[in-house]
């Protein structure tokens, strides 16, 4: 059997009807699993600092598979969906924490045509815009654009796919 017993995938749908637009808070979906901040109100320069059942689980966080050891606050613009692994992923993934590993899935180019934005205004100066745009360039390929921009910080992640062998991801 290859899909762990205890496992949650929130996906991107999830995110846009909770008005989920970080890790953090797209990770409220899946029991015992948090996120610990220890500056003031909250506030913290370490990033996601996740964890499972008690345990730090930062060095557990993957993108597309692969490892990501930055020390960032992630936003979930343009994930499709966050699959938590509860318990030893270490045989799985190598060095890991022992309760377990988050994968964040970046959304991918598909064959059907799709626009959506979004605009939202908050307390505190807070401004945020989103687009995400996706083009069927034939009957074997597509491509795709999303982006946020907001008050302190903007992100143009792109991807591109070819027939399904292949795929290109951009991140900027």
């Amino acid at each position: 059997m290859c899909t762990p017993p205890a496992a949650t995938r929130p996906t991107s749908d999830l995110f846009n009807q909770q008005g989920a637009t970080t890790l953090t808070e797209a990770l409220r979906n899946s029991p015992g699993v948090g996120t610990f901040y220890a500056g003031e109100n909250g506030n913290t320069t370490t990033g996601d600092a996740l964890f499972m059942r008690g345990f730090d689980t930062s060095n557990s966080l993957y993108v597309d598979g692969v490892r990501d050891l930055g020390s960032i606050s992630r936003d979930v613009c343009n994930i499709e969906q966050v699959e938590v692994t509860k318990g030893p992923a270490g045989t799985d993934n190598g060095r890991s924490a022992p309760t377990g590993a988050i994968n964040l899935v970046s959304k991918q180019a598909n064959l059907q045509d799709a626009t959506s934005a979004s605009v939202s205004l908050g307390s505190d100066q807070q401004r945020r815009t989103t687009a995400d745009w996706n083009h069927s360039l034939g009957a074997t390929s597509a491509l795709r654009i999303n982006g946020i921009a907001g008050a302190s910080r903007r992100r143009w992640p792109s991807a591109w796919a070819p027939p399904p062998a292949t795929t290109s991801t951009c991140s900027m």
